[in-house]
């Protein structure tokens, strides 16, 4: 994992996205839901690469990130993508 280019798990994450996108336009939500599974396992893979080995780490990392998703910030983050990307 160490010598991928950063590039590399975006471009990983892209095709896990399309793959996704594809099992949905074909009504396999199944199949889509494990190319979304995948993506989990696509960011592990670049959380090590960041230098985050530890499952302790990680485990940190996501509990921090889910405070600050789900403590009442929703409604902030959701308008600054609107406002900074249309979405």
């Amino acid at each position: 994992v160490g010598r991928k280019r950063f590039t590399q798990f975006i471009n990983t994450m892209n095709v896990q996205f399309q793959e996704a996108e594809d099992h949905l336009a074909h009504g396999k939500r199944d199949k889509a839901a494990n190319e979304i599974v995948d993506c989990i396992s696509v960011a592990l893979n670049w959380l090590r690469w960041l230098g985050y080995t530890q499952p302790e780490e990680v485990a940190e990392l996501l509990r921090l990130r889910a405070i600050t998703r789900y403590e009442g910030q929703t409604q902030a983050i959701l308008s600054k993508y609107q406002k900074q990307y249309g979405l």
